[in-house]
């Protein structure tokens, strides 16, 4: 196993007040529990106690820790992620949902099919402007649906939605929409879910009316 950790710690004892020290892969054996950890550089203050039973009481507190389920390091975040293989994915650079922890973050849906055509694509006039926004209602349905699709893959349903904002281009048209639409999706008549909707002048794809982001929870 290498110096043994009496032999490491009274090397510690040389060095100077409010120095740094370096310690890699630190390797010690109590009471049969073998414990290896990296520890990166640690500033010492001068009042540090550098003793060989101060040491071993620390590094007996964290073996306990360790066994009793505590972390003795920072972790570093694990993300699970999902895509639908859309084209503008690659092109943006991101990724349909992140699930950290029992948290779901899901990026803005819009009205695509797999293929990535858009469904009820708005009509544009020759300025490339939206000259129609009587799609609302289709566009919000579908992205509804993308969005079920990419929950469906953690495994969970439109019922775990805690939070949605629904960004669209016409006020009037998607509150029209968004009662019959949003009971339909969610199975409800009155949905368990904060909601927030905004107006916007434009979307990522010209023909675009809707997009809707959510956060759910794992049960």
């Amino acid at each position: 196993m290498g110096l043994s950790l009496a032999l490491r710690l009274h090397r510690l004892r040389n060095v100077a007040a409010d120095s740094e020290v370096c310690i890699w892969k630190l390797m010690v054996e109590i009471a049969g529990f073998k414990l290896a950890a990296s520890l990166s550089t640690m500033r010492l203050p001068p009042s540090t106690d550098l003793s060989i039973d101060s040491h071993f009481a620390q590094v007996d507190m964290r073996a306990r820790d360790i066994d009793n389920g505590k972390e003795m390091f920072p972790m570093m975040l694990h993300k699970e992620v999902k895509t639908l293989g859309m084209p503008w994915e690659g092109q943006y650079g991101y990724v349909q949902a992140v699930k950290v922890d029992d948290t779901i973050y899901v990026s803005g849906q819009l009205s695509h099919d797999d293929r990535g055509n858009m469904i009820g694509a708005a009509p544009l006039d020759d300025s490339g402007n939206i000259r129609d926004h009587s799609n609302m209602e289709i566009q919000m349905r579908q992205s509804y649906a993308n969005a079920k699709k990419v929950l469906g893959g953690f495994g969970v349903t439109l019922e775990n939605v805690v939070e949605e904002v629904l960004y669209v281009t016409n006020m009037e048209k998607a509150f029209a929409a968004a009662g019959p639409v949003r009971k339909e999706a969610y199975g409800s008549q009155t949905p368990q879910v904060a909601s927030t909707i905004l107006v916007t002048p434009r979307l990522a794809l010209p023909t675009q009316l809707i997009e809707i982001k959510l956060i759910a929870k794992m049960r």
